[in-house]
C-alpha cells in the first residue's frame, strides 16, 4: 500500500477504514466480542482492489491483479456467519475499502500526490 501512495495517504486510508468499519461493527454487529484487526485487513484489500477498478492506472493494476490472486480468497470469508467469527468487520472493512477507493479524489486529496509524480 505504501508503494502506493505517501506515508500521509497510508495513514489517512487506515484511519479511514478503520473508522468506518468501527462504525458498521457498532450500528450493524451483533452481541458480544468483536476483537482483531481484520477489517482494516478486509478495508485494504477492498481499497486496492476497486482502486484497480475506478482508476484504472497501470501503478494500480500492477499492485491490484497480485493482491486479487493472494488475497481474493477472502471474499469467502466476508459474510461468515459461523458462530465467534464477526462478519460485520470484515464487510465493514471491505465496503469502507471501496467507499475510499471510489470517493478517494474529494475525501483524501492528499493521496494521490505520490501516484502523480
Amino acid at each position: 500500500l505504501l508503494a502506493h501512495m505517501s506515508a500521509i495517504g497510508f495513514v489517512s486510508v487506515s484511519l479511514f477504514i478503520g473508522f468506518v468499519s468501527g462504525l458498521f461493527v457498532w450500528f450493524i454487529g451483533s452481541d458480544g466480542q468483536h476483537l482483531g484487526s481484520s477489517g482494516l485487513i478486509f478495508g485494504f484489500v477492498g481499497f486496492l482492489l476497486a482502486r484497480m477498478i475506478f482508476h484504472r492506472s497501470f501503478v494500480s493494476f500492477l499492485i491490484g491483479v497480485p493482491v486479487f490472486f493472494m488475497y481474493g480468497f477472502l471474499a469467502f470469508s466476508l459474510f461468515s456467519f459461523a458462530e465467534g467469527i464477526s462478519w460485520s468487520g470484515h464487510a465493514g472493512g471491505f465496503l469502507a475499502g471501496i467507499l475510499l477507493a471510489k470517493w478517494e479524489r474529494f475525501l483524501l486529496p492528499e493521496v494521490n500526490s505520490k501516484e502523480n509524480v
